[in-house]
Order: structure tokens, then C-alpha cells, then sequence
């Protein structure tokens, strides 16, 4: 069953910790496929995605300044799109991944995510952007 991608103002980081892979239908009719991911800034529908089989999903949740102030990522680049995860996260993906899917819980999970971005927010890399 087709979700629709409808437009969102909040940034979402998608972990696929089980079927590592969906399908996402563009309005223009491409087709992709998707694994983790970062799901953008959405000004508009981006579409479809598709799911078959049974996923184990676990997404944070950002406000439009929160993905700016832990990645140090202008937020002006990060409109209508979907990225993979690995652009964002870098070599941390794969060790963040593997914790969070070998938590057994949502709790687990939310330990493991909460020490990475807290640790990242006091790099303070949006410094690099701004004069404050």
C-alpha cells in the first residue's frame, strides 16, 4: 500500500533497522530505491513510497533549526529531497545503525540516538555558518 509523501516542516532521520530497503514514486512517475535516509523539508507532495514486507523503522524527529544546529547543514540546502543517511552521518552511520538495531526496544534506541546528537550539537558545527 502506497504511503503519499505530503508536505512536512519537520526533517525526519529514517533508520531502516529490518528489510533495509522501500521504494519511493516521484509525482513525475520515477521510481528509486530508498534505504536510510533523511526525509527534508517537504514544500510540496514528492510523491509515493512503498513498503512491502515488515519494517522495523525508527525516525527522529526535527524541528526546521534543530538539523542546522547539530550537522552544522545551512537549512536552505535541505528542501525537496530525500538523502541517504550516510551523507548526513558520514562513517557514524554504520556503528549507529548496528546499535540501534541490536536495541531491543524503542528506549534502547532513544539512549543510543540521544549520546550521538548531544555529542554532535557540542561540536557546535554551526559556527562554520553563522558569526555567532
Amino acid at each position: 500500500m502506497p504511503q503519499p509523501l505530503h508536505a512536512i516542516y519537520e526533517y525526519f532521520l529514517t533508520f531502516f533497522l529490518k528489510y533495509k530497503f522501500c521504494k519511493v514514486k516521484d509525482n513525475s512517475g520515477k521510481v528509486e530505491t530508498r534505504s536510510s535516509s533523511l526525509v527534508t523539508f517537504f514544500t510540496e507532495s514528492q510523491g509515493c513510497v512503498y513498503y512491502q514486507g515488515c519494517y522495523v523503522l525508527f525516525c527522529v524527529q526535527f524541528k526546521s533549526n534543530g538539523l542546522f544546529a547539530i550537522f552544522g547543514i545551512p537549512q536552505k540546502m535541505l528542501i525537496n529531497s530525500i538523502m541517504p543517511i550516510e551523507d548526513i552521518l558520514g562513517n557514524d552511520y554504520r556503528s549507529l545503525n548496528e546499535q540501534l538495531g541490536a536495541s531491543k526496544d524503542s528506549f534502547g534506541r532513544r539512549k543510543y540516538i540521544n549520546a550521538y546528537l548531544t555529542e554532535n550539537l557540542g561540536c557546535e558545527k554551526h559556527k562554520e555558518h553563522t558569526t555567532i
